[in-house]
């Protein structure tokens, strides 16, 4: 039988681990000089690992994606353990 209240802790872990992370590449972009000021390809590229890094792990936490494409995200899946 499934345990929903063991998943349900693990799906709110999962999330708030997920927030951490968001907040982590928020300070590793504002750790980056401003757009201007970049003089080297490696400063582009390590922006733009950033954003996409950003994007995936809003994905997972609040579910879709870019493409627009339905994606269960760990908000969507406490919604539904708590039905």
């Amino acid at each position: 039988m499934l345990d929903t209240k063991a998943l349900k802790q693990q799906v709110i872990e999962i999330e708030a681990t997920l927030q951490f992370l968001l907040g982590q590449i928020d300070r590793a972009m504002n750790l980056l000089p401003r757009k201007q000021e970049w003089t080297t390809p490696k400063e582009t590229d390590a922006y733009n690992g950033l954003v996409q890094m950003r994007e995936r792990t809003e994905e997972l936490l609040c579910g879709g994606n870019a493409a627009g494409d339905p994606v269960t995200g760990a908000e969507s899946l406490r919604e539904l353990l708590n039905t």
